[in-house]
Parts: C-alpha cells; structure tokens; sequence
C-alpha cells in the first residue's frame, strides 16, 4: 500500500521496483495505489503495471493529506498481511517474503522494515539528525521502535481493529510527519509485537530538492509542529515556561546566524546546530498553538477522542 500526490515520475519508478520484487507463490499480492487530492492519468499507468504475480489496483482519495490515503486504503485492503510504503523508494528483490515472514510464522504483529538514503544523494555533511528527517533508520532499536518510518512497515490486519486510523492532522498535506510515529506509539500501547528488520531496506530516492536549505528549513517547522502535536494531545505533556524558552531559543538563533551571515550559504544543506534550533523553536510555537485547544486524545489513546477508555493497562510506550 503507497499514497502519492503530484508525483508521477516517482511513483511510476517505484511501481518499477516494486514489479521485479519476486513473490512467494502462495501469496495473492495486491498492490494498492491511492492518489490524494487531484486526479492526474496514474491510473492508466497503474494498470500497465497488472500482471499474473501482483494485482495493481488504483484508488482516488479527493481528500487531500497522505493519512486520509493511507485510511482509505485501509478499508480498501483485503489481504490479511499489510505492507506500507511510500512512493519514492525502490525495493531489495527478499522485500515482500522477509517483511511478510514474521507475520506470517506468527512471531510478531507489526515488522518494521529498513530505510537507506540512495548512494546518489548522500552527502558529507549529512549527519544523523539530517539523516533521520530523510527516513533513514540507522538510528532504530529495540528500545525506540516507536520511531519508525512508515517507509517500510508490515502488519497484521488485526491490528487495525484496535488501532483504525492514522490521525489526518499530521503528516504530508497536515502538520507534515508524525503520522506514523503515532501509529506506532498506539500499536505499541495495544500490546502488539514488534520485530525488528532494518537489514530488509528500501533506498529512498527523495526529489534532490530537499536537500536544499529553504527545504531544510522547511522540514524544521514540520517536524517542530508534528512533535508539539504528538506531546501535547496524546502524551498530554506541558512543559515549563514555554514563552520564556521560546525567547532564549529564538534569541541564539538569532545571534548566531548574525555571526555567521558572512558567510556565503551553501545552496544545499543546513548546519547541525540550525536544524536543532529551529526544530526546537517550531515545537514551541506548535505547543503554544496546539494547547489553546482541547486535547484530541486521552493520555496515550488509541483512538481520536479525549473520553476513550479501551486503552489496555500498561505503560506508555518511550
């Protein structure tokens, strides 16, 4: 299952990759392809895709925001194994059998699959902060698994049942990520089993232009806002003096990049320390805005409304 959006020459390439991906003959793989907001020709060329091994199947979701997509496909889904991934990727030929195989042994309910940045696009300076906005999954763990890029991710349909949505304020077309860091958290919540596989990665082919800095600076602001939304309404955490930081932070920011202005900025890329700073600043402007609100969950919920009570006992995810 993909979601696109303005992006025909990517989702045609990944369909590419994803067409020489070999499959385990008594599988049944349907491929479904939901395009957001406006209808282009994609669904002629999906069908060119139809083959005996993969059913390719298209889908419109006039809604914009890629996790109303990612819900219609949900209810579109027939197959008992889901596998999640997005339209900019291409596939190692073990994809399909390896994220499907410990669903299928039943040794886990969500398989959380690898991310590597394409060889073409990986620049020195990227460090593991730039890296980790560009879905790399170096950084994941046993302990952190919460964190996972939808990019690469398979479960069991049974854990829709108790987790049905992706939450449409956040990700492509909302706040601008977080869809999938949610999920995770209320999958974790429910009790489900997750297996670790980074070693099963897809490359990410991203459009070159967001390497650029005003995309950089661009990314900043959302996954500021993604993180305010994700403390404030489902950790339901406030923190201390929030006015006040936002001052100190904008005021280093600031100073610094008057120290540096002399500089000639680079066409691509943003330094460590700016990224931080600005990803810091947006999570405090978002909390200011978000906290004006009513809050949209209970404390660590699984589903959008702040009476739920079908949460599980236990501890909250980390």
């Amino acid at each position: 299952m993909l979601a696109t959006a303005g992006r025909p020459k990517a989702i045609l390439e990944t369909l590419g990759s994803l067409a020489e991906v070999p499959a385990p003959t008594h599988y049944t793989i349907e491929v479904l392809v939901i395009e957001n907001g406006g209808r282009t020709q994609l669904a002629d060329h999906v069908r060119r895709f139809d083959q005996h091994r993969f059913s390719f199947r298209y889908i419109h979701c006039p809604q914009p925001n890629k996790s109303n997509a990612l819900n219609v496909g949900l209810k579109a889904a027939t197959g008992d194994y889901l596998l999640f991934t997005d339209d900019d990727v291409r596939f190692p030929p073990n994809w399909i059998r390896d994220m499907i195989c410990p669903l299928e042994e039943g040794s886990a309910d969500i398989v959380v699959g690898g991310c590597k940045i394409a060889p073409h696009l990986m620049r020195t300076w990227l460090s593991r902060d730039h890296r980790g906005l560009l879905a790399s999954t170096e950084f994941l763990n046993e302990g952190n698994m919460g964190n996972f890029a939808g990019v690469n991710f398979s479960a069991r349909r049974e854990v829709f049942e108790m987790v049905p949505n992706f939450d449409c304020e956040l990700g492509g077309g909302g706040l601008g990520n977080g869809e999938d860091t949610l999920i995770a958290y209320q999958l974790s919540r429910a009790g489900f089993r997750f297996c670790l596989r980074t070693s099963i990665a897809v490359e990410h082919h991203f459009a070159p232009d967001r390497l650029s800095y005003p995309n950089w600076v661009r990314a900043c602001n959302s996954l500021g806002r993604s993180n305010a939304y994700l403390a404030y309404h489902w950790r339901h955490e406030d923190p201390s003096w929030p006015r006040a930081r936002l001052l100190y932070l904008q005021a280093k920011l600031h100073l610094r990049l008057l120290l540096t202005r002399l500089r000639r900025r680079p066409t691509e890329g943003i330094p460590r320390w700016e990224l931080c700073y600005r990803t810091d600043i947006a999570t405090l402007l978002g909390y200011l805005r978000e906290r004006k609100r009513p809050r949209q969950y209970r404390q660590f919920g699984l589903h959008k409304s702040p009476n739920d009570r079908s949460d599980p006992p236990g501890k909250p995810s980390p």
